[in-house]
């Protein structure tokens, strides 16, 4: 083999292991926390996420079928947000809590997320923090 050819395979399998996202949560929290200063001043908190979503994920991967405890426990807290607040869904709460609901949860999860906050906001009592964990912390 060409020693061109050896340095274009050695470069491919080391690009791909540098663009590949994340595997862990902490990665994930590595990758977030590097977010080129650029791309926030360009486009904005929209940007942000389009750059997380493109180059770590959407959002914080699961280990072992769980999510991180601190990270459940902060849904839990967002969640009593919305019945302090009377929130009408995760719209009517502050950027940075619908901000760490969209980066923990994402899809039907988010959807079912939103719904209950609107519902905890109206007056429905808040499930127990075991049934919540295991609607929304697990796989």
């Amino acid at each position: 083999m060409k020693p061109s050819a050896l340095l274009g395979v050695v470069l491919l399998c080391l690009s791909a292991t540098v663009l590949a996202k994340p595997k862990t949560g902490a990665e994930w929290d590595r990758c977030v926390q590097n977010v080129p200063e650029q791309v926030f001043r360009d486009s904005g908190r929209f940007g942000v996420d389009e750059w997380v979503a493109k180059h770590c994920g959407a959002t914080k991967p699961l280990e072992g079928g769980k999510m991180a405890k601190a990270d459940c426990d902060r849904l839990f807290e967002i969640q009593q947000e919305c019945k302090r607040f009377e929130a009408d869904n995760l719209w009517s709460l502050s950027n940075a809590s619908r901000g760490n609901a969209n980066s923990l949860l994402a899809g039907q999860k988010l959807e079912q997320f939103d719904q209950l906050c609107q519902a905890v906001g109206h007056g429905k009592a808040m499930p127990s923090m075991p049934s919540f964990s295991a609607r929304f912390c697990t796989k």
